[in-house]
């Protein structure tokens, strides 16, 4: 009795579960390519609700404070189709970023969908090496340390 129960169950989680389904446009990792630094990357992550029943978004997160990402609503219906526009502030990045946003449903498996953007933030002018580590330098009027870096301007 308690295989049949447990069966019975199981059986009904899938058919709920089997309702809510959405479908995404967007591939999982989105390539912006190259773009000067300070530039915003703006897009949208589209869905459409393929499932007989409505969904709920229950939270969307992004990776980190440079990205903002705000549904305009959390539920939607069968058949119904979104955009969810994200922006993200390169001014404090160079070279080859990764950002990630995941959307999580309620009552939904996978619940769970994540994306990354991915992109090159270019920079007017590049400072190399980008750190000198000054760790054995003694405090003494006599002391002098060398150390050598290159400034290139990457502008056209």
């Amino acid at each position: 009795m308690k295989i049949l129960l447990g069966l019975f169950t199981l059986l009904m989680l899938t058919v709920a579960l089997m309702g809510q389904q959405v479908e995404f446009k967007n591939p999982k990792m989105i390539e912006v390519g190259k773009i000067s630094q300070g530039e915003k990357i703006q897009g949208t992550i589209e869905f459409t609700n393929t499932g007989s029943t409505p969904v709920e978004i229950a939270e969307v997160k992004a990776s980190c404070g440079c990205t903002a990402v705000k549904p305009e609503k959390m539920v939607f219906a069968s058949g119904e189709s979104t955009s969810i526009p994200y922006t993200i502030d390169t001014e404090r990045f160079s070279g080859v970023i990764q950002k990630s946003i995941s959307i999580i449903f309620k009552d939904m498996e996978p619940a769970a969908h994540t994306f990354f953007v991915r992109a090159e933030v270019v920079t007017s002018m590049t400072i190399s090496p980008r750190y000198i580590n000054f760790k054995n330098v003694t405090q003494n009027a006599d002391t002098t340390l060398t150390e050598f870096f290159e400034i290139t301007n990457e502008t056209d």
